[in-house]
């Protein structure tokens, strides 16, 4: 076989079309006898040609050949197209070439393709196709027309050469390349799979494809999907890792390939085949996905509309993309890591400055003033009862001095938080209610809740949530009377933020409070106890931890009718 390609060959078979020339007249013979049996003359007619010997020749016996009609009507193929399509001989000739077409290439394709040949010219390019299991194939193609004795075309031949190896691997590269850059650009996890799995589908656009992310060790969540319904992933979303749960939740637990090829029988999908076959799938099989030491953090999965086992090209195709995935995932939340810890790091850098300079102002310079002169005091004087009260005020001092020094060392001791994909809805009644139980106590408040009836995932920190939510009801509470009503709305603002809204009746805050409410150290007036109020650090904390991590708080009152506190949580991509 020459190697280089279908072109290449065609440049070394000289007088190819010659070889050829007998054809045409059978092929005539053929379109003037349509009501003709095509098994009863093409046989004869074949054997007359000799063509067994002229295809399986030296030169080209190792490629895919396929002689057609002007209609496409298939005439002759060799024992290689055979073996790519799966087809017998018997079943392709006499039928139509679309037999194995594959439904990829759009009209403008084929009308180039047809307009080129109909030139008298050879069509050369890459063509899918699909063989009789339904799994696709791609092959490097020259085709050109032959002609009969008067010049005029008769018919077509097709030489082309298998590259479905190489169109995968190239697939692969680029899924891993796009992925990895658009990560490099600042995009997350959720977007880079997305990548991936845009490219996969280019692959068989008739499949299924998931990538699930393991949460907790034990739940499994869907970061991205293709050519699966709402209602589908929604059912399985959270579906929990078990020795013989589904393909996905097996595949997790077990740490290996599960392979599915009849979903209505097999017992896995015992619970769930209702959920999949109403979505028209009756295959899947799921290949963990791994980090660095082999821990399993979540599943890429392939459907199909057929009961089949996965072809040893899908294997590998399966195999070569779980990896890509973990490298994604981990460059992934390592930029996370240090893209947080640079915005920590400098917040809490300005935090630090501004908290040390007004408790050195506020607290440390008086103090130790107040110290210096009780000591200076206590030397000198000589009454029992004075020096009593010298030493106290001393005693004190210096227990006060010790407790600000504390608050500096914490101020010391911020750490950087990873981000994580979770369901706000279910933050709030695993978190959140529990947050409002202990703001509350003793205190009674009206409680009126507005909760979002569908998940709400976000990307965030939920230990940063918890510590401002905490924050925030904290102000609600200590801000407003027994029988007051507090209101609480988890919802989902737009396509981009969700919210945490807080509400209360309290005394509410002046513009000029609103908009210094997010200052360290401002503590408003007016309040219903002053021995309710704070040091200022409340909200400035919660705003903080909130921007730390890509999120935002806004704030909203009216002076004398309450204030409304609203936490914004990026949605997850």
């Amino acid at each position: 076989m020459v190697s280089g390609g279908p072109e290449e060959t065609l440049k070394h078979a000289v007088g190819l079309r010659s070889i050829f020339s007998p054809l045409p007249t059978l092929l005539c013979n053929c379109r003037r006898s349509r009501t003709m049996d095509t098994r009863s003359w093409i046989s004869p007619a074949i054997a007359g040609l000799d063509f067994e010997r002229i295809i399986t020749a030296p030169l080209i016996e190792h490629n895919i050949i396929a002689v057609t009609d002007l209609d496409g009507v298939i005439r002759h193929v060799n024992d290689r197209f055979c073996e790519v399509s799966g087809y017998d001989r018997t079943a392709l000739v006499g039928q139509n070439y679309h037999v194995i077409n594959s439904g990829i290439h759009d009209q403008a394709f084929w009308a180039s393709f047809w307009q080129t040949l109909q030139a008298g010219q050879t069509w050369h390019g890459e063509i899918c196709n699909r063989n009789r299991k339904g799994v696709l194939y791609w092959v490097e193609s020259a085709v050109f027309p032959v002609e009969d004795s008067s010049g005029k075309v008769a018919g077509y031949v097709a030489i082309q050469t298998d590259v479905t190896k190489q169109k995968l691997s190239d697939i692969l590269i680029e899924a891993e390349h796009q992925a990895l850059s658009a990560i490099g650009s600042g995009a997350h996890f959720e977007a880079a799979c997305e990548i991936i799995l845009d490219f996969l589908v280019l692959i068989d656009p008739a499949m299924g494809l998931s990538i699930l992310e393991l949460e907790d060790n034990r739940l499994l969540r869907h970061v991205a999907t293709r050519n699966l319904s709402q209602n589908y992933i929604d059912a399985i979303d959270g579906i929990a890792i078990g020795k013989s749960i589904g393909s996905c939740g097996a595949a997790a637990f077990n740490n290996e390939l599960t392979v599915v090829e009849s979903i209505a029988t097999h017992p896995n999908w015992s619970e769930y085949k209702h959920l999949a076959l109403a979505d028209g799938l009756k295959a899947c099989w799921s290949k963990p996905i791994c980090d660095g030491e082999g821990h399993v953090i979540g599943t890429v999965a392939i459907y199909y509309p057929q009961e089949r086992g996965p072809t040893e090209r899908e294997l590998v195709l399966i195999n070569a993309t779980a990896p890509v995935i973990s490298l994604a995932h981990k460059i992934s939340k390592d930029r996370d890591v240090l893209v947080y810890a640079k915005m920590e790091a400098e917040a809490l850098a300005e935090a630090r400055r501004l908290f040390i300079a007004n408790l050195n102002h506020e607290f440390r310079t008086p103090l130790t003033h107040v110290i210096g002169f009780a000591e200076l005091l206590l030397a000198k004087e000589e009454d029992r009862d004075k020096r009593e009260s010298l030493a106290a005020i001393s005693t004190a001092g210096n227990d006060l001095l010790q407790k600000v020094e504390k608050a500096l060392d914490l101020a010391d001791s911020q750490r950087p938080v990873a981000l994580k994909r979770f369901d706000l809805r279910r933050f709030w009644m695993d978190e959140g209610q529990r947050i409002l139980n202990e703001a509350l106590g003793e205190e009674k408040r009206e409680i009126d809740l507005e909760l979002e009836t569908t998940r709400l995932p976000v990307r965030f920190s939920i230990e940063n949530l918890a510590k401002s939510l905490q924050h925030v009801i904290s102000n609600a509470v200590r801000f407003s009377r027994d029988g007051d009503t507090i209101g609480v709305r988890i919802a989902r603002r737009d396509s981009d933020w969700a919210i945490i809204q807080i509400s209360d009746s309290g005394p509410g805050m002046t513009p000029d409070l609103v908009q210094r409410a997010t200052k360290a150290f401002e503590v408003g007036g007016n309040v219903y106890l002053q021995r309710k109020s704070g040091i200022g650090l409340g909200l400035t904390v919660a705003n903080h931890l909130m921007t730390q991590c890509g999120g935002k708080m806004e704030i909203e009152s009216v002076e004398g009718q309450g204030t409304t506190v609203t936490l914004c949580i990026p949605c997850a991509r």
